[in-house]
């Protein structure tokens, strides 16, 4: 066993140190580095539930491989879709007829709004698959964790209706809907897995902790799919004739909101991962 612990160790500080190479790019706006260091991070991770997670339930195990090498996979995808533009969008600037709008802006904006969908589906299946690792963890009598996450985790699910509430005004419910569809379901899988992941908390409180990181992820990647959407819709709705003094910048974020909230994407899944194998190697009552 002391082997394989030390062995788990390497990968695990690779994770580490790829990790926080991510933040520093986030927050210095290299975001195609940003998002090359986080590709590394998630794989060395999956790395260390491979090797550390032997003495764990295989069902637990293989779960987080699974939903940890879909999120990596994500990264990658974005990297692929808009490589110059990964994670922070793009910019453009104008003040000019509407009828004089530039439609390669608005085709460049849709590849943008389908490379964000894609991901969006991929993080769904993601944290499904960690949904998966935490409902087959045992179940423990633990109620302070357990209320505490799932008041959290009510908490975030109403902020998150807030702001869409807020935000909706006069767009049609039925376009945003068949849009954001996909991170709109993992943020609710998200929330889902948070409230539960309470009750089947580590002694470190390392599980919750990581599955509430993972929902505010889903969170972040549905308010970024739905904002573009939004922008996108208004500014294709503008009619001929009117005068546009539009600035587009799909998916901007201030370099230290950007770098929070990759350090939100990256400390969730390995919070997650370390807390589900200590959970499910702890003995203790199972009550479920």
């Amino acid at each position: 066993m002391i082997p394989v612990m030390r062995l788990s160790r390497v990968p695990l500080l690779v994770s580490t140190v790829a990790g926080a190479l991510s933040v520093m790019a986030a927050l210095f706006s290299a975001r195609q580095t940003s998002s090359q260091c986080g590709v590394v991070a998630l794989v060395a991770l999956i790395g260390y539930v491979a090797v550390a997670g032997r003495a764990a339930r295989p069902r637990v195990r293989w779960a987080l491989v699974a939903g940890i090498g879909l999120l990596a996979v994500v990264i990658a995808v974005q990297l692929f879709w808009y490589p110059d533009q990964t994670g922070g969008g793009f910019g453009w600037f104008a003040y000019a007829s509407a009828n004089k709008a530039p439609s390669a802006m608005l085709g460049q904006w849709r590849r943008v709004l389908d490379g964000e969908r894609i991901s969006a589906v991929g993080r769904l299946l993601g944290v499904l698959c960690l949904a998966v690792a935490v409902l087959a963890l045992p179940g423990r009598h633990r109620p302070k964790p357990a209320v505490s996450t799932t008041v959290l985790a009510l908490l975030l699910l109403a902020v998150v209706g807030a702001d869409s509430w807020s935000r909706l005004g006069s767009a049609p419910v039925v376009g945003l809907l068949g849009t954001v569809w996909p991170a709109l379901l993992a943020t609710f899988a998200g929330v889902g897995v948070a409230a539960r992941a309470g009750w089947r908390a580590d002694r470190f409180w390392l599980l919750p902790a990581g599955a509430l990181l993972v929902a505010v992820a889903a969170t972040i990647a549905f308010d970024d799919l739905a904002g573009t959407w939004l922008a996108w819709w208004a500014f294709s709705d503008v009619r001929e004739g009117d005068t546009v003094f539009a600035v587009m910048d799909a998916n901007s974020l201030p370099e230290v909101s950007g770098a929070l909230a990759t350090a939100v994407a990256l400390v969730g899944p390995a919070l997650l991962a370390i807390g589900a194998l200590r959970a499910s190697r702890d003995a203790g009552p199972v009550v479920e």
